[in-house]
């Protein structure tokens, strides 16, 4: 079993609106976390290694991915928390929303490839894939 990228304090300094309670579940959604990208980019820790991909950009996606998964509320004030888009209406009295991870699911986004991926080069192959 490999340790995970993260750890619940790294967590806590990316994300101070993590509450105590939650640290377990944290944890294990930094394991998690950690088993996906490790799953997603192939020889991830030989590059760490190599000095090719910063460790530190590797935390912030496992971070990310778990704050993500984690933080359903409303942080903003300005709509129902956990919805992607919510829409009101007028007459004859529309409402409609899109719920957000409802799963509580850990994923990579786009910003969060592009960290892992590293430069791309045209004609090439992505570090990890063949």
């Amino acid at each position: 079993m490999s340790n995970a990228y993260a750890t619940v304090s790294q967590l806590r300094e990316h994300w101070a609106g993590l509450l105590v309670e939650d640290e377990v579940e944290a944890a294990q959604k930094l394991r998690e976390a950690s088993i996906e990208v490790r799953g997603s980019f192939r020889g991830l820790d030989q590059r760490i290694e190599a000095g090719t991909l910063d460790p530190d950009a590797v935390v912030l996606v496992v971070c990310r991915m778990v704050k993500r998964a984690m933080d359903t509320d409303d942080e903003d004030g300005d709509g129902p928390g956990g919805m992607e888009s919510f829409q009101f209406g007028v007459g004859p009295f529309q409402m409609s929303g899109k719920p957000t991870n409802v799963d509580g699911n850990v994923y990579l986004s786009k910003a969060d490839k592009r960290l892992l991926f590293g430069p791309r080069r045209a004609f090439s192959t992505m570090p990890g894939r063949s």
